[in-house]
């Protein structure tokens, strides 16, 4: 159900959308209105069931409000919310039968309470009056008879089987058109609207955006004539062209994409499709929607539609190895640039599907879980536990802003999981931790000291006490216990086996290996029987 709130307290509009529990009070969304005028122009919009309304305002009162909607049969449940007890005022309110009558200021479980009574009383009210009846005045608007048409000329394709059916509907609702009429298809997107939903609530947001759509697309050569939700904060626009003015109404989009920035503080995308007739109109519409689902549409800029065939773009991932060491040496602004910079090569010529991108981004997911998951650090454990959730991952590949966002906070609470548990962990244990996660690297004694702040001799001593061995044997330890895991779970050539566990010496590398396994990295690789385990506990100077 919808609720209407009426005040011209803008303190009391805030208090009432935000503070108020709406989800639990069975109200999908809240629209406010700070005058008479605007509550008329929603209720003409929007099927709305219960009202809350202040008495006293500027120019018309809420009694007007009221006497305006039990003229029109509207079946909505009317609360007014006031701050005057005068006797005359609750007479009127029954007199035009009004649901409550209540006190400000009034508690919110108060109000609350009155909301579940109007809520079922809506419900009963519904039930016992036709169904087609109910939106009778909605519908009659010539407005929503438009919305009705295009959204199942676009929205729902398969809702008409031929032209003449579609011509058929069109007379049927009283749209008026004509078969030289021209209209071109638009797409909108909202990007980092989570506040305006705080604010507004999603059906106000929506009815705003809307009603700055009607005012600049109305012009001597333009104008609009369907609106529909494609899914949260997507949504189709149709323009009517008169004359030559595909140029206009570019212009016009431009405008209104700057004026839903201004207001709304957020950003947007706009998808601006083919010039067609009736008739055509339903194919150019497909094209702005595969746009809108299978590219990465840009950022506060229009997209024209072009003919592009997204099965040509491929995916070229990058070299994740360096991104995984700065991951692992808490280089956490390195590891941002480098996805800046690699979005960055992605989005130019803005021509890539989001098969690319959302490629991309499954494979930094799975970098950062594979690193996570060698600290034991559970991906659920991440902030909220959201982070990787469906819905995030599907947002995150709307446009590159988008994944470039997503991609910075996980990463970025990723790194701070590590450095909580690093923090958490001995001295040792981190150098142990660090050693696991760069064992290709040159690694001394000195840099290890640098990690932990300490004398490099003091620091052996500590390592030696705590692990049973000394800091290089473990090193070695480590670096053959890789090598031998590698050899048995890859293909890689023993020489590339060598670089990954820090030796560039393929010889000395065959030499430790033997010392430790007791056979080489060659006949460890063929013996697929007896593999023998580490022979030796020797110790070696850290190279």
């Amino acid at each position: 159900m919808n609720v209407l709130i009426v005040d011209d307290d803008a303190y009391v509009l805030e208090a009432l959308t935000q503070k108020m529990d709406w989800e639990s009070l069975g109200i999908e969304n809240v629209y406010t209105a700070y005058n008479v005028k605007r509550a008329k122009r929603i209720v003409e919009d929007i099927p709305i069931h219960i009202i809350v309304c202040d008495i006293e305002m500027p120019k018309k009162n809420g009694f007007a409000l009221l006497k305006w909607i039990r003229e029109r049969n509207l079946i909505i449940q009317f609360i007014f919310l006031t701050s005057y007890a005068e006797f005359d005022y609750a007479k009127k309110a029954i007199e035009l039968r009004s649901f409550a009558y209540c006190l400000k200021p009034i508690a919110y479980d108060e109000l609350a309470g009155e909301i579940k009574r109007a809520v079922k009383a809506e419900q009963s009210a519904l039930e016992a009056v036709n169904y087609e009846k109910i939106y009778t005045y909605w519908s009659d608007s010539e407005k929503n008879r438009k919305d009705m048409f295009w959204s199942r000329v676009c929205l729902n394709e398969d809702y008409y089987r031929d032209a003449d059916e579609l011509w058929q509907d069109a007379v049927k609702l009283g749209v008026g058109y004509d078969t030289a009429d021209m209209f071109v298809p638009f797409a909108f997107r909202l990007h980092n609207y989570d506040h305006v939903v705080r604010e507004l609530g999603r059906g106000m947001l929506e009815w705003t955006f809307r009603n700055i759509a009607d005012e600049v697309f109305d012009t001597p050569t333009s104008c609009i004539q369907g609106f529909g939700r494609i899914q949260s904060m997507e949504w189709m626009v149709i323009i009517q062209q008169k004359d030559e003015a595909r140029e206009t109404i570019y212009g016009c989009a431009q405008e209104f994409c700057d004026k839903i920035r201004t207001h709304f503080k957020c950003d947007i995308s706009c998808i601006m499709g083919n010039t067609a007739a009736i008739e055509g109109i339903g194919a150019s519409w497909q094209d702005v929607s595969e746009v809108l689902f299978n590219n990465v549409v840009p950022v506060n800029e229009i997209y024209v539609v072009r003919n592009i065939d997204f099965s040509k773009d491929s995916y070229q991932p990058p070299d994740f190895t360096l991104w995984e060491s700065f991951f692992n040496e808490d280089r956490e602004q390195m590891l941002l640039e480098v996805v800046d910079d690699y979005i960055n090569h992605l989005s130019v010529g803005g021509r890539h599907s989001k098969k690319v991108l959302h490629s991309f981004v499954m494979d930094c997911i799975q970098m950062i879980s594979s690193e996570l998951r060698q600290r034991n650090i559970l991906l659920h454990s991440l902030g909220d536990g959201s982070c990787f959730e469906t819905k995030k991952i599907a947002w995150a590949i709307q446009s590159f802003e988008d994944a470039r966002k997503y991609l910075r906070d996980v990463i970025h609470i990723s790194m701070e999981s590590v450095r909580d548990n690093r923090e958490n962990m001995s001295v040792v244990d981190q150098i142990k931790d660090y050693i696991d996660h760069n064992l290709e690297k040159d690694i001394t004694r000195e840099s290890l000291a640098e990690l932990v702040y300490l004398n490099p001799d003091y620091l052996a001593r500590i390592f030696k006490k705590e692990a049973g061995e000394s800091l290089g044997a473990w090193l070695v330890r480590r670096r053959i216990e890789r090598a031998r895991e590698l050899l048995e779970k890859t293909s890689d050539p023993v020489n590339t086996i060598a670089l990954k566990v820090g030796y560039d010496n393929f010889s000395y590398f065959s030499k430790v290996f033997k010392d430790m396994v007791g056979v080489t990295p060659k006949e460890y690789r063929k013996s697929e029987d007896t593999r023998p385990s580490a022979a030796h506990n020797g110790i070696y100077k850290v190279k």
